[in-house]
């Protein structure tokens, strides 16, 4: 039998007598192969979810709370908020409180009022709370007591990412 190559086969025959998985076969094995290990990892952060369906809170290096516009709705709407600590677990808590309250933290719009920021830095001195760059909180959620809790433990990274992708190409 005669050797043919696959140019030649093309020459007589159209794609479609020829049929792609032929053609595809044919220089799939004309490719040397190679082995290589693949190390794979799982993405666990699932997909992105809508702002007006998920709690978002953030805290940063200036000890600025911001908070998107679903969680101050499923607040109430307040005007000020209450900071709680619980020092053993690290969890932050939000209440509701009225804007005329001592103790009250406004809560003020920013971005169009698509966020609110509560400027929490004499309570992070109070409690000794140093953060270091902004960190999203990975489960804030509404307890039945009103509380927006949120764990310090419980953050991810969500600082400038070009400064992010440049520190992690620097340390690889």
């Amino acid at each position: 039998m005669p050797q043919v190559a696959i140019g030649d086969i093309e020459k007589w025959l159209t794609r479609e007598q020829m049929g792609v998985s032929f053609m595809q076969r044919c220089v799939t094995d004309a490719l040397p192969t190679k082995t290589m290990a693949l190390h794979w990892e799982t993405y666990s952060g699932g997909p992105t979810r809508p702002e007006n369906t998920v709690f978002a809170v953030t805290i940063n290096n200036k000890h600025i709370l911001t908070l998107n516009k679903y969680a101050r709705k499923r607040l109430g709407e307040p005007e000020a908020v209450k900071l709680l600590f619980e020092k053993r677990e690290s969890m932050i808590g939000l209440v509701p409180a009225s804007p005329t309250d001592s103790m009250a933290f406004p809560l003020k719009p920013k971005g169009g009022g698509l966020n609110y920021v509560v400027h929490a830095a004499p309570f992070c001195r109070h409690f000794g709370i140093v953060i270091d760059r902004t960190e999203r909180f990975d489960e804030p959620h509404l307890d039945d007591q009103g509380i927006l809790r949120f764990n310090l433990r419980k953050t991810h990274d969500v600082s400038n990412r070009k400064k992010r992708m440049a520190n992690r190409h620097q340390t690889s």
